[in-house]
């Protein structure tokens, strides 16, 4: 399984629907604070979320999460 994009929205510093084309070597640049790391722990997030039953994306180190059907636009093989 390969992951090519992430779609995001209401998730730490992003209020706003974002989407994200991620290919085999992907560079965030950005000023302080403007959620590089939160979205470079995102994939983690989502694998942790869906390895666990019980997982939760609405915990205390993310906001609120919309449906992960939003967060991931394209899953190849």
């Amino acid at each position: 399984m390969k992951l090519t994009a992430l779609s995001f929205e209401n998730y730490k510093a992003f209020s706003k629907r974002e989407s994200i084309e991620v290919r085999p070597l992907t560079i965030l640049i950005g000023r302080n604070n403007a959620g590089k790391s939160a979205i470079s722990r995102l994939p983690l997030l989502i694998a942790r979320a869906l390895s666990d039953s019980r997982g939760d994306l609405n915990g205390d180190k993310a906001r609120r999460l919309t449906c992960l059907d939003k967060l991931i636009d394209q899953i190849g093989e």
